[in-house]
């Protein structure tokens, strides 16, 4: 993905989480402002949406600059160990919203929260956290897996869609599998519309 959209921030907030922490969020500029602020320091900016994702908006809040870093640590994970990250400017921002209690952990580069040395890079134990947010599809199990007591899963819009059946695939044989054990491609001439096709149960 885009590593930038704010659904899932948006929906922390709206659901009042408590002690959730977001990992990471791409916006150079934010992280800059951050930089410029200082820690302990206050400051509003449009968060997120760098990249111009069609039907996205970046969010629009106040934020507290807890904790910043340069971006240079060591991966400790299983993916990762020993691997030298530079990320750019990063910071560790707190939501400044009465209704919950969630951090926001931003970046200059892309990169998906699969290691748990991002969180101690900017001052946080994640094991002792309630809930992360990582955006990473599956590379954050290896790490992450081990310390959560549930995981689940979630689908962000991105250039690259996870559901593979939501693509709008044309010309496919009859019979072929879109997914492991999933359904199959029922024969166009019998049901599909526009090009596109048809799914369904084939024995």
């Amino acid at each position: 993905g885009n590593s930038d959209t704010v659904g899932m921030l948006e929906s922390l907030l709206r659901c009042g989480a408590r002690g959730a922490v977001l990992a990471i969020l791409y916006d150079p500029e934010v992280a800059e402002a951050a930089h410029r602020a200082g820690e302990g320091r206050r400051f509003e900016s449009a968060l997120g949406v760098k990249s111009g994702q069609p039907g996205q908006r970046p969010f629009e809040g106040k934020f507290r600059v807890e904790r910043l870093g340069n971006g240079h640590f060591t991966a400790t994970g299983p993916m990762w160990r020993g691997a030298r990250m530079e990320l750019g400017p990063m910071a560790l921002l707190k939501v400044e919203d009465k209704g919950s209690d969630v951090r926001v952990i931003i970046s200059s580069r892309k990169f998906q929260a699969a290691d748990q040395s991002v969180f101690r890079h900017l001052g946080l134990e994640p094991a002792e956290q309630k809930i992360l947010v990582l955006k990473s599809s599956v590379h954050f199990r290896a790490d992450f897996q081990p310390i959560a007591a549930a995981i689940i899963t979630a689908i962000a819009p991105g250039p690259n869609l996870a559901d593979t059946r939501k693509f709008p695939y044309r010309n496919l044989r009859p019979g072929l599998r879109i997914q492991p054990n999933g359904l199959r491609v029922l024969d166009p001439g019998a049901g599909s519309s526009g090009g596109y096709c048809s799914y369904g149960e084939m024995e």
